[in-house]
């Protein structure tokens, strides 16, 4: 298995889409089947999803476009309220503290204790009997960001396949504050403490995709987990495009060493036959 960070849109294009009157839409939904469907697009089954994290960290957002993100509409994950995600970003730093524990797997990321954790996980498999490859989009956003950028409150992500992290970026670093900011990675970030985008969130990356390759056929497990680090204040938010997990079926890759022995061989043969036919051809002379 073979986790490529392929692409992000970058701001310039965002920035290209026309001006939209609408703000960012964001309802409420924890029902983890739900979630799950709305996220996995063509090519992938699900089953067995399950949700971990208070009712407010979950649900769906709309007009996302408008707001700077690179995706119109999917699924939206915090450590805090996901409606707190909404506009503008004139207000106090949004935070809301559950006091609910974290997972191992994220701090493993942030490099210290995680705290509020919102985690979907589910089965897999993608449709055909021999496997193939996934791709997937996100958009990581923080209140974290500038103030505590390089410090312990690092609050990350994780999406995992049967484990293991793929959300890689280039330079070998995983999702979070610390690995994408003004500093770090800084073509990939958006800074909206000047609230230039209609979103509460203080700075966000620019959208993200990444790609997954040669799975195996059969049943894997997806985790997507974002969560706070050091403790549980600031909130932090992952979105997700509707219908963005998706599987793809490689093409088969030509063996071109057993295509030229073919070839060679077909030519060969049809020389042998050839040379036979002329030499039934010559005409016997008697003396």
């Amino acid at each position: 298995m073979l986790k490529r960070f392929i692409t992000h849109l970058p701001l310039s294009v965002i920035l290209l889409v026309p001006f939209n009157s609408n703000a960012l839409q964001v309802t409420l939904e924890n029902d983890a089947t739900t979630l799950a469907e709305n996220l996995v697009g063509s090519g992938v089954s699900v089953f067995d999803a399950n949700f971990i994290g208070d009712p407010l960290q979950s649900g769906f957002f709309s007009d996302g476009i408008s707001s700077g993100f690179g995706i119109d509409s999917g699924i939206i994950f915090s450590t805090g309220s996901v409606l707190n995600a909404i506009g503008p970003n004139t207000a106090a730093p949004s935070t809301v503290d559950f006091g609910n524990p974290g997972s191992g797997s994220v701090s493993g990321i942030s490099g210290f204790p995680s705290f509020d954790l919102a985690s979907l996980s589910f089965d897999f498999e993608i449709n055909n009997s021999f496997g193939g490859d996934l791709i997937f989009s996100l958009v990581f956003g923080s209140e974290e960001y500038n103030e505590f950028v390089n410090t312990q409150f690092n609050d990350a992500f994780l999406f995992s396949i049967d484990g293991v992290n793929q959300a890689v970026l280039p330079d070998g670093n995983s999702v979070s504050v610390n690995s994408i900011n003004r500093d770090l990675n800084s073509d990939l970030f958006v800074d909206n403490t000047a609230n230039v985008f209609d979103t509460n969130i203080d700075g966000f990356t620019n959208l993200l995709t990444f790609q997954v390759s040669g799975l195996d056929a059969g049943v894997h497990t997806a985790e997507f987990s974002i969560a706070d680090s050091s403790d549980g204040l600031l909130d932090s938010w992952v979105l997700f495009g509707a219908d963005t997990f998706v599987g793809v079926t490689p093409v088969p890759e030509l063996n071109t060493t057993s295509a030229s022995t073919g070839v060679l061989f077909i030519l060969s043969m049809l020389l042998l036959l050839n040379e036979q036919r002329s030499r039934r051809l010559i005409p016997v002379k008697h003396d």
